[in-house]
């Protein structure tokens, strides 16, 4: 809820890990989720001031798509935690085991696989 948020306010994600990476403000694990969209406004890069630092779009829509000129860069934002159904974390180094996260733990939030 703290700007700035390129799509507004919400929970962001990528379509693609090659482009995921570039979006983020830190390095880190992936995060890999199933996600119910709802009802969705797709905007195009010309559209973004409509949405940038607002939930003004949550009383009409769950997710905010925003379509590249490339399609691996997409990305979307939801407006509640509770559209994610399902996640896993990815992590591609010897801290998946480290700290334990091969498993999963009995109160995960969110379903995690």
């Amino acid at each position: 809820m703290k700007p700035p948020q390129m799509l507004g306010f919400g929970v962001y994600f990528a379509r693609s890990f090659a482009d995921t990476e570039g979006k983020a403000r830190a390095a880190g694990a992936f995060i890999v989720a199933k996600i119910n969209m709802g009802h969705v406004r797709m905007i195009e890069r010309a559209q973004i001031d409509e949405v940038r630092n607002t939930d003004s779009w949550w009383k009409q829509f769950d997710t905010i798509y925003l379509k590249h000129e490339e399609e691996k860069r997409d990305e979307f934002c939801i407006k509640d935690p509770s559209q994610i159904l399902k996640w896993i974390m990815v992590m591609n180094d010897g801290r998946l085991y480290r700290y334990g996260l091969d498993q999963e733990f009995v109160n995960t939030h969110f379903g995690c696989i």
